[in-house]
């Protein structure tokens, strides 16, 4: 290709190529170049080793990033962990307390509309006896069905 005088030229792209075939050329020639694909081209490989140069920049910006701070403080980051624990159990006792008295003014104005109060009572000796007298009959009647 010699020396290439556009971006175009370096993808190997027409200039009125797709922005699809532009991705597709781009992503070809990226795979081409990596230093994975290419342990033996020396001009790749000096990146791969890490034997690229520091630059002045390079040199004042690690040490930007070293002398700055990580952005908070474990301390800090434990004490507002409680107080939200602390605020977020507040906040849940809040709702069960609304949620009780919703949940009791419901069941005061079903019992004031239909009835209630009494809880029943046991049924009599002579109830049970019928109650079970007819439960056995129906289990007798579905055996007779099955046989």
């Amino acid at each position: 290709m010699g020396n290439p005088s556009s971006l175009y030229e370096v993808l190997g792209v027409e200039k009125t190529a797709s922005q699809q075939d532009i991705k597709r050329a781009y992503h070809k020639l990226a795979l081409r170049l990596h230093p994975d694909k290419n342990p033996d081209d020396e001009s790749l490989a000096f990146i791969y080793r890490g034997e690229l140069k520091s630059t002045k920049a390079y040199q004042k910006w690690a040490k930007q990033v070293s002398d700055t701070n990580p952005p908070t403080n474990p301390l800090r980051r434990q004490e507002k962990s409680k107080k939200a624990s602390d605020d977020l159990y507040a906040i849940i006792s809040l709702r069960q307390s609304e949620r009780k008295t919703r949940l009791d003014s419901m069941f005061s104005s079903l019992v004031s509309k239909y009835g209630g109060g009494q809880p029943s009572c046991e049924p009599t000796e002579e109830e049970f006896e019928a109650a079970r007298k007819k439960l056995e009959n129906r289990k007798g009647s579905r055996k007779s069905n099955h046989k």
